[in-house]
């Protein structure tokens, strides 16, 4: 059809909207169409299309004729004569042709020009045949889109059969299916049956977040409700409570449906016998005066936009907040107009820095700031922008902090997915990529990589040459494998703290005995979007989406990218009905206003979506603007006033009719002040923590990660040590880490590590514990019978003895012995020890100089 041979992403698209969505799965399963039928379901649609492409150049051919009859056309307007001679000539396809100029000429009579004659009898044929004409072309783009879907549509019914045995296979349940079944169960099933089937029976019932409830959810939910809530009417117990904010609905691409709220908050519509208190929590307690004040300003002159009366109703009536007699005269809201650049400029972003800069003049952190944005594009460009300022800003952002985003981390996975199955050409690239990725000529690099993949030894040879051990890496495990594989790449730099807390994953899998490498892909497919832990007094500027944003609180709030422009719509299908062309009753098609003058279901499809989706971006704005307690920075782009409805023209005719010191075209403006802040506590500067070395501190079941900047002195040796002797057993061994130190180690402690472990394998107390051929278990676990763990240093086995070895860099505790007297008790109790069996334990007490060991023996 002249597009993309590529439908994946059209066929992705229309899957989840059929597949993941609450009632399409039930229209298309009453509508398939099988690959078996496409052919002649094409080859039927064919047909009429061309029949309708030969009426309509046959109608436009006999149009023109009478207009040439006329004067040779001369009275008549220009752009009709060339609609209808692009038309005759075979292109229909032209989105002019579409358009409504023609068919406003008509009928404000400027079809003729006013000075020239013309046959009275001509125009009347003209008047009375040329919208048909436009509505012959109309539906012949509704069978060429029926025809364009027909293809995609019927391999959906394969998609869904796949879907499903992919969800079989991992015993999975979509939310989305999951509420169908509990509709079909309970369809048409008094409460006391359900309530005999729960085995429990309630009587007061809470629902948050109302505004963001699907009507499928809301359905199977009335049952259990309508007997609460006749109770509570009836006898005065029980309660039906149900809070939300339908300003604030910005997941109806989820299933949530605004509708139904407001049609019990507005007393339109309700599905009990008994009526409702509605009350409308007018009183803002978050954000001070300055800000209540310009969003309710905003917020009442947008109602007036909206299409439909209920969502004018609803910002009319309840966008209004009041402000505490002690935030009245606080806060500041700050608009920059700035000139927009092109979608690659940061100019759009021209002003944050100083307006930045000015709150922390005001005695504000960073970490008091967040940058609200759209879309992951919109904060890719706020972290190239704060990147760039001189000094970096600091900044954080949930997508920055994912591990499974960082390049370390998917080297990791990609080199584990490759030794699990080697035909892994995906994985081998990724890890490739990673190992060259300081190389000038990339591609060139990858290409030679990759030569030998196809040949059983030629990629091993190529990551042998790299230092990879590979003979040593298939027989690790999933944490020994990623942790040698960090020390050969040198995964040491930027990438330390993610590297890090991925080995903590894996760390925290093998104590549950998953150790294998497809076993901890399998898991780690599922926590991929983990994000690294850091301090909660971080100082750095929070980077969140808006949608993330919801419910959240921040002291002051940019809002950068605030130009939205309406026309799109957010959901771009709708279920329209061509039982007349396919003998099926409904297909999923796209909305386009082509269909609107022919098809009625088409027309009201499109109108609801056109006010849901501009209400959809209304509610964003809403939610952007309200964050903020004391200063709200918004940065849109200078406007002339227009019909066009855009943010920056709605913040202009709002500042112009409330704020008389405000004129159109400042590029700047505020209103309020920020108030100072009064230091109260201590922030953690963001370059120690992106750049710390992290630690396993693993104690009685205890797994986390330790950074430098928040543990003590003592800490930070003992977790330091503790890594270093993983894996020392003889002297050779702690050679080897010395010709090759450890990246978990920081280099300032690496030296003090290597010399208190020396000093430990020469030692005449403990040399003997350190020999070649001993059977002993460094960091082993133990499982007591309530599953709670404990790990040993060091444990050395012989025939009928046990020596018990652990570091410890604080001062002398009771407890300490404890420990050890546990460690006893518990591998007594696995080997089954008896009367005869004995044990040593050796507490090693480190101190700041490596020539100060203190040995206890008991």
């Amino acid at each position: 059809d002249g597009k993309s041979w590529d439908i994946g992403y059209t066929l992705l698209g229309t899957s989840k909207d059929i597949l993941l969505k609450e009632g399409n799965t039930a229209i298309f399963e009453k509508n398939p169409i099988n690959q078996s039928e496409i052919q002649p379901l094409r080859k039927e649609l064919s047909s009429k299309i061309e029949a309708h492409k030969k009426a309509v150049q046959e109608k436009a051919q006999e149009l023109l004729e009478l207009i040439l009859n006329d004067r040779e056309g001369e009275p008549y307007k220009k752009t009709i004569i060339d609609h209808l001679k692009t038309m005759i000539e075979g292109s229909l396809e032209a989105a002019k042709l579409y358009g409504d100029t023609n068919t406003k000429a008509f009928s404000s009579g400027t079809v003729t020009s006013k000075n020239k004659a013309f046959d009275s009898n001509v125009l009347q044929v003209l008047e009375k045949e040329y919208p048909n004409l436009q509505n012959k072309l109309f539906e012949l783009k509704r069978l060429q889109l029926i025809d364009a879907q027909v293809g995609p549509y019927a391999l959906l019914k394969e998609i869904s059969e796949l879907y499903q045995s992919v969800l079989n296979e991992k015993r999975l349940l979509p939310i989305a299916e999951f509420n169908r079944l509990i509709s079909n169960a309970i369809a048409d099933q008094p409460a006391p049956y359900i309530y005999e089937r729960l085995g429990e029976r309630y009587e007061s019932f809470f629902i948050d977040e109302f505004q963001d409830t699907s009507r499928l959810q809301w359905n199977n939910l009335q049952p259990l409700l309508s007997l609460a809530a006749e109770n509570a009417y009836e006898e005065d117990r029980g309660l039906v409570f149900i809070v939300g904010d339908a300003k604030q609905a910005i997941y109806r691409w989820r299933g949530g449906a605004i509708g139904q709220f407001l049609e019990i908050a507005q007393s339109r519509k309700n599905p009990f016998n008994v009526p409702a208190q509605v009350i409308n929590l007018f009183t803002n307690y978050r954000s001070s005066g300055a800000i209540i004040q310009f969003n309710n300003h905003l917020f009442t002159a947008i109602s007036e936009q909206l299409l439909l009366n209920e969502h004018q109703t609803l910002y009319r009536e309840t966008s209004a907040q009041e402000t505490p007699e002690s935030k009245t005269d606080k806060g500041l809201v700050s608009i920059r107009f700035n000139e927009k650049g092109d979608s690659k400029s940061l100019d759009n972003l021209e002003g944050l820095s100083d307006d930045i800069q000015h709150c922390l003049d005001k005695g504000y952190h960073y970490k008091d700031f967040a940058i609200l944005v759209s879309t992951h594009k919109e904060g890719a460009k706020v972290i190239e922008y704060l990147s760039a300022q001189e000094p970096p800003i600091p900044f954080v952002s949930a997508d920055v902090l994912k591990l499974g985003a960082n390049s370390a981390v998917q080297a990791l996975v990609a080199a584990m997915r490759y030794f699990v199955d080697t035909k892994n050409g995906d994985a081998a690239f990724d890890l490739v990529r990673f190992i060259e990725k300081e190389t000038n000529d990339k591609h060139q690099a990858l290409k030679e990589a990759l030569q030998g993949f196809d040949r059983s030894k030629g990629f091993e040879n190529y990551l042998r040459a790299h230092g990879v051990k590979i003979e040593e890496l298939k027989t690790a495990t999933a944490h020994a494998f990623c942790s040698t594989l960090a020390t050969t790449l040198s995964m040491t730099k930027e990438d330390t703290a993610y590297v890090g807390a991925f080995l903590e994953e894996l760390y925290a899998l093998q104590l549950k005995s998953i150790t294998t490498l497809s076993g901890t892909l399998e898991y780690w497919d599922k926590i991929s979007d983990k994000s690294l832990q850091l301090p909660e007094h971080l100082n750095a500027v929070q980077i969140v989406t808006i949608h993330k944003s919801k419910g959240l609180e921040f002291e002051v709030v940019f809002y950068p990218f605030a130009w939205k422009r309406w026309g799109k719509l957010n959901q771009r299908q709708a279920w329209l009905d061509v039982s007349d062309v396919t003998g099926r009753e409904k297909m999923l098609l796209p909305l386009k206003k082509e269909l609107i003058p022919i098809r009625e279901d088409a027309d009201k499809a499109y109108q609801l979506e056109e006010a849901e989706s501009l209400l959809d971006e209304i509610n964003m704005l809403y939610v952007a603007l309200t964050r903020a307690e004391k200063g709200l920075f918004i940065y849109t782009e200078s406007d002339e006033p227009s019909d066009t409805m855009k943010f920056s023209i709605l913040f202009a005719d709002s500042l112009e009719r409330h704020y008389p010191k405000f004129e159109r075209g400042m590029s700047y403006f505020f209103t309020g002040e920020l108030e100072e802040k009064k230091k109260t506590e201590e922030v953690i500067d963001q370059s120690m923590v992106l750049n710390f070395q992290p630690f396993r501190l693993v104690r009685e079941g205890l797994v986390k990660v330790v950074s430098q900047i928040s543990e003590s002195e003592e800490q930070r040796l003992g977790n330091a040590f503790h890594y270093f002797m993983e894996e020392v057993h003889t002297e050779d061994d702690l050679l080897n880490l010395n010709s090759t130190p450890s990246w978990k180690i920081p280099d300032d402690l690496q030296e003090w590590c290597f010399n208190n472990a020396k000093n430990i394998l020469n030692h005449q107390q403990l040399s003997a514990y350190y020999q070649p051929g001993l059977n002993a278990k460094n960091e082993g676990v133990l499982i007591d019978n309530q599953g709670n763990v404990s790990i040993p240093d060091r444990v050395v086995f012989c025939r009928d003895s046990c020596t018990i070895i652990d570091y410890k860099t604080g001062q002398k505790k009771d407890e300490h012995r404890k420990q050890l007297d546990k460690y006893e008790s518990l591998i007594s109790e696995i080997i089954n020890a008896d009367e005869n069996y004995s044990f040593k334990k050796i507490i090693v007490y480190l101190r700041s100089s490596a020539e100060d060991l203190e040995i206890i023996q008991f």
